[in-house]
């Protein structure tokens, strides 16, 4: 369809015929980008892109130098309208395309996981799959492992209920049904698809000396989530804090991304006192073990988690604990790709070659949460310096003084190259509740970008949290400005990277 209508519209004349009544309607550059976007919408809405921008512009190129309209911009411009048409139907190619990306198979997934299960998790000897009805021919096909696989459906959960939109909250339910219906024995692994051992494990990892082993990752109350664009997962971290604080709970986050042991009665105990959380989207590991750790100390023992690859990459967030060895591998795709922490080792399970890959995953992964603890004491060494020479800490203030921002900066920064450096901005009552953004950028010595100006808006933060400035440095050293805005107040703070 596509093809043959471009043979049409080329037979016609069309592009050109458009661009003579264009500068015959107006002189305007506006006017005429908002009819191009239109022409372009419609051209992506039945062209795929190669023969749109054949036809359309070597035509509009005479258009765009007469208006005298940055031929960067245009192609910029010309490319995002076409994208936006091509998920448009009748034809829609990009949704093609889409739909085939989405379709990672459940399981697929599980497939690729099980195999290291099977070779490094000896004790298990049974796995209940909670997946889809379509899933479960294929996976009982495929799978010829020592592991029985038992399923249970989500149909058989649901029972005709609608699941809730929001991702992290629709996770939280079905976890609560699984705890409710599914025939779990009454103390069990809990797992998602994804979660690779990297060395043998033994059942000792999860229960010793009668004791149930937890492990977190992080504190709640210090979960900053990505400001400026939370995610479900964020806004779910929120909400568990704000449950765990309002009823006296610790706040440790045990969401560690590895398998971690559950006992059935103590988890439905815990819907029967709060039966009104199964909707709320909170975290389900950290709501049970704070509870259980609460009530029955001398059951748990809390431990630092021991997953690699989470967070994806350590620059993600600024950890909080390190892990307290790396058994696990919380997997993703991308950390393989070319210039990434795993480029050129295997993503599949390979019994002959299983011990190399993951020796080098530990040992690549380490020099990663190396770095970032390399970068933490060089930040903390320059704010003792900063300290010792102007009596005071090097912080970043936002205060409203009569109705007005006011911005505090240090007079000098130091920070380490190639770090993605996380500023906290501290704020009075006043200034949480600023709707303007504060807008901050880099420039070198000589005036050329280092990093494009960013933005945080104080009053959609969590509450729970400070704003930040998020400063992703270059790998290379150099001295700049660090400008900082809001409103009609600009500072600037004298920078050198390291």
């Amino acid at each position: 369809t596509a093809n043959f209508f471009g043979f049409i519209i080329t037979a016609e004349r069309v592009p050109q015929t458009l661009a003579e009544m264009i500068m015959g309607f107006t002189e305007s550059k506006v006017v005429v980008m908002f009819i191009v976007l239109g022409m372009l919408l419609v051209l992506g809405t039945f062209l795929d892109n190669v023969a749109a921008l054949v036809l359309f512009v070597p035509t509009m190129m005479r258009v765009v130098q007469d208006m005298h309209i940055d031929p960067v911009f245009f192609g910029v411009f010309t490319i995002i309208a076409l994208a936006v048409g091509q998920f448009t139907p009748p034809v829609g190619l990009n949704l093609f395309i889409a739909s085939n990306i989405a379709k990672v198979k459940f399981e697929s997934v599980v497939m690729r996981t099980l195999p290291y299960l099977d070779a490094h998790m000896q004790f298990i000897e049974r796995m209940l799959v909670i997946c889809p009805q379509r899933n479960v021919a294929e996976l009982q096909e495929k799978w010829q492992g020592r592991i029985r696989l038992d399923f249970y459906t989500d149909e058989q959960l649901l029972e005709g209920e609608s699941l809730p939109e929001d991702h992290t909250t629709r996770n939280f339910y079905l976890r609560c049904l699984l705890m409710q219906k599914a025939p779990l024995d009454d103390v069990f692994i809990m797992t998602d698809d994804d979660y690779r051992p990297l060395v043998p494990v033994t059942q000792e990892f999860f229960v010793r000396s009668g004791r149930y082993q937890t492990y977190y990752c992080y504190d709640l109350r210090q979960w900053r989530g990505t400001q400026g664009d939370y995610t479900s997962y964020d806004r779910s971290m929120f909400r568990t804090r704000d449950f765990l604080t309002a009823n006296a709970l610790p706040t440790l986050q045990y969401s560690s991304h590895q398998p971690q042991i559950i006992d059935r009665k103590l988890y439905l105990d815990m819907l029967a006192e709060y039966p009104d959380i199964m909707m709320q989207g909170l975290d389900e590991w950290s709501t049970y073990f704070n509870r259980c750790i609460a009530k029955y100390p001398a059951q748990f023992a809390v431990r630092r988690y021991c997953a690699a690859c989470w967070p994806g990459a350590v620059s993600d967030w600024q950890l909080w604990c390190e892990p307290e060895s790396l058994v696990f591998e919380n997997f993703y795709d991308a950390l393989y790709e070319e210039n990434r922490v795993f480029a050129g080792l295997s993503k599949e399970y390979d019994s002959e070659t299983h011990a190399v890959d993951a020796a080098e995953k530990i040992r690549r992964w380490s020099a990663e949460l190396a770095k970032q603890k390399a970068e933490r004491s060089a930040m903390q060494t320059y704010a003792e310096m900063y300290r010792d020479r102007y009596y005071r800490l090097p912080e970043f203030l936002l205060t409203v003084q009569e109705g007005q921002p006011v911005l505090t900066v240090p007079a000098l920064l130091y920070l380490p190259a190639g770090a993605v450096i996380r500023l906290p901005l501290l704020t009075d009552d006043a200034a949480r509740a600023v709707t303007e953004p504060v807008v901050y950028s880099i420039d070198d010595e000589n005036g050329r970008h280092i990093m494009q100006p960013r933005e945080v808006i104080p009053a959609e933060v969590d509450r729970g949290v400070p704003p930040e400035m998020i400063l992703p440095l270059p790998p290379y050293a150099f001295r700049g400005i660090l400008t900082v805005s809001c409103g009609e107040c600009m500072v600037h703070c004298a920078l050198s990277c390291v």
